[in-house]
């Protein structure tokens, strides 16, 4: 750990607005007196507390800048149409909304309601702007985050070293990827001065960084009441709180019974059954050729997600938990618009071992994940998904579509009950294990190759590795234990389940499978899950 006292990724942090042929939609009686202008942090703005109001709308092909008037008056708050915008965009005022939503933040209802029609909003000060996403990702601003409780350490010597790295390197990495340098977006910054990061982003972006944050302090919160109970999971976007209320209602049993119904009329029917609102994503149904009027014939008794997912799924169609309310939309749209979520592992590290968290125990960990759960979706095998580690407080922070998430949940409510099961027990010493009784079992290792039939790895080499391996984990009992490589591209371990596990391991650190595949492509080649 180390004191940092850095610049990363400095960007421009200074914006100009322009906007000629502006359009202002109804405001509050005293709009006409000097506008004052206040620190949205210091003492929050009418549009941030507007925005965490709690909405029904209810709009049938109502013209855009009619609705801008209604959330105006209905808020008192000014919001203008960034009719240049607009009109680069060939969007006109007149633009047609159509939305049904109930008891979801202002906030939800507008990203739910502007984004069918290309739009998007950003706040400035008093002021609600509806525009482009083009030109909300360059309205950047800076704010400043005080993060002291997370990058500070107080040594043995009662000095405090701060190591803001990893805080930046999870934010860059995590947060809207492509908006920083290097990134295919309009360039942000971030500088870290000792335990404060003075960050430059759009509000999207913003708002985005202060939920992980939120989260990082909720899962330390955790640990230090309790380092050994396992936490909840943590959602990390800014509606938090209503989509995790919404994901325990994914949970309670359903039963339904669909005959040539309209999805359309579904929607309507698992809105009133589960109390959220369904929005189906016509859009990206358009773009697949699909008709949000589609017939659903589908009869079954089940918890309400995965119910869902067997109803959707033959429909090539599936579902996501975002903006507070269940959309229904394409595979496509929902692996590009994956959610992000803290996995507190805490409980299952060693905390004896608190040196090599880093270095080990939670890599281990994240390894056998994506080893083993949904291997053809991550970024190992260039797909979307993604994990992280953090290790001030060890979690797992992955972006993933909703049904991996499910999967991810699972895996480690079954690890966590592995841990716990009485045939858990300690394991037999080595010195304990008879000579003739290590030498029991034969394993083929086919090494990957290419499409050309070139081969990954030489035989000789992996043998010799192996060897090393055995031969310091087992020492004298080695003796028992042989590796063989047989032509060149097949290796031939003897040994009991215990070598053989331990050969798995070296095999997989190779990025060797027992099915002769590159490690996370088992599932991509139908050959299943990987091994750990």
């Amino acid at each position: 750990m180390k004191l940092a006292f850095r610049t990363l990724m400095i960007g421009c942090l200074l914006w100009a607005c322009g906007g000629a042929g502006v359009s202002w939609a109804q405001t509050p009686p005293d709009s006409a007196k000097p506008a004052v202008r206040r620190d949205a942090r210091a003492d929050e703005s009418a549009v941030a507390k507007a925005l965490r109001t709690r909405v029904d709308f209810e709009f049938a092909k109502t013209p855009l800048k009619d609705v801008a008037v209604f959330i105006a008056d209905q808020h008192g708050i000014n919001v203008r149409l960034d009719s240049q915008a607009l009109q680069d965009d060939g969007i006109t005022q007149n633009a047609a909304v159509t939305i049904h939503l109930r008891d979801v933040s202002l906030r939800s209802a507008l990203r739910l309601m502007l984004e069918p029609l290309g739009l998007t909003f950003t706040a400035d000060d008093e002021f609600l702007i509806i525009t482009t996403p083009t030109k909300a990702e360059a309205r950047m601003s800076v704010r400043v985050y005080p993060v002291r409780d997370l990058v500070a350490v107080k040594h043995s010597d009662d000095e405090v070293l701060v190591d803001t790295d990893s805080l930046v390197e999870l934010i860059a990495t995590k947060v809207a990827p492509d908006s920083w340098p290097a990134g295919t977006g309009p360039i942000g910054g971030i500088a870290a001065l000792g335990d404060t990061l003075a960050i430059n982003q759009s509000d999207d972006v913003h708002e985005q960084i202060a939920a992980l944050l939120d989260a990082l302090r909720r899962l330390q919160a955790g640990y230090v009441k309790d380092p050994q109970q396992p936490a909840d999971t943590l959602f990390l976007e800014q509606v938090a709180a209503k989509n995790h209320e919404i994901a325990k209602k994914l949970k309670q049993p359903l039963q339904v019974e669909f005959v040539d119904t309209p999805l359309t009329d579904v929607a309507k029917f698992l809105t009133e059954r589960l109390g959220v609102s369904f929005v189906i994503d016509r859009l990206s149904l358009q773009d697949d050729g699909i008709d949000p009027n589609v017939a659903v014939t589908f009869k079954a008794r089940a918890t309400a997600d995965r119910l869902l997912l067997h109803m959707l799924e033959p429909l090539g169609l599936t579902y996501l938990v975002d903006d507070e309310v269940i959309q229904i939309t394409t595979p496509t749209q929902a692996e590009a618009r994956l959610t992000t979520r803290v996995y507190p592992v805490y409980d299952l590290i060693d905390d004896t071992k608190r040196e090599v968290w880093e270095s080990s125990q939670l890599e281990e960990l994240r390894d056998a994940l994506t080893t083993v759960v949904a291997t053809d979706s991550w970024d190992s095998v260039g797909r979307p998904g993604a994990v992280a580690g953090w290790t001030r407080t060890p979690a797992l922070i992955i972006g993933q579509t909703i049904e991996v998430h499910d999967r991810i949940e699972r895996f480690l409510a079954d690890l966590r009950a592995a841990r716990q099961s009485p045939a858990n027990t300690d394991p037999l010493p080595i010195s304990a294990i008879k000579e003739d009784s290590v030498a029991n079992r034969l394993r083929t290792y086919n090494l990957p190759r290419d499409q050309e039939g070139k081969l990954h790895h030489h035989a000789e080499q992996v043998a010799a590795v192996l060897r090393r391996e055995l031969l310091e984990q087992f020492g004298k009992q080695a003796e028992g234990i042989s590796v063989e490589p047989v032509g060149d591209g097949i290796v031939v371990v003897k040994g009991n389940s215990e070598v053989q596990r331990l050969a798995e391991r070296v095999m997989n650190s190779l990025g060797i499978s027992p099915f002769g595949l590159p490690i996370g492509l088992g599932a991509a080649s139908g050959m299943g899950g990987g091994i750990f």
